[in-house]
């Protein structure tokens, strides 16, 4: 699990954008695919969620992460959850069990 905070204020669609663009570029030859992307709540803070495919050439098999993001006011915080794409599901509640208990002062 990672946990990021942004460097400057920004708004959460800023960074999304601004994530979003340079895993599409392939840095370091890690190609990256986009699943699904969602808005969602998470105690009553308003996050979004991203599940991608990653094949980095330093890993055997692809592997799956989910990212969320939170904002609280001109702070960005994201939260990746990086398994091997076969164990992705098996993991999975147990990330979600995390996510659910953030709460920002």
């Amino acid at each position: 699990m990672f946990i990021e905070k942004s460097a400057s204020p920004s708004s959460s669609s800023d960074y999304i954008q601004k994530f979003k663009d340079l895993s599409a570029m392939g840095i370091n030859n890690i190609n990256t695919t986009i699943n699904s992307e969602n808005n969602i709540q998470i105690n009553s803070l308003h996050a979004y969620e991203i599940v991608m495919t990653v094949n980095d050439p330093q890993y055997d098999m692809p592997q799956k992460v989910l990212c969320v993001v939170v904002e609280k006011g001109q702070n960005v915080y994201m939260i990746q959850f990086i398994t091997e794409n076969g164990s992705f599901d098996e993991y999975l509640p147990i990330f979600n069990n995390v996510t659910s208990t953030i709460k920002l002062a």
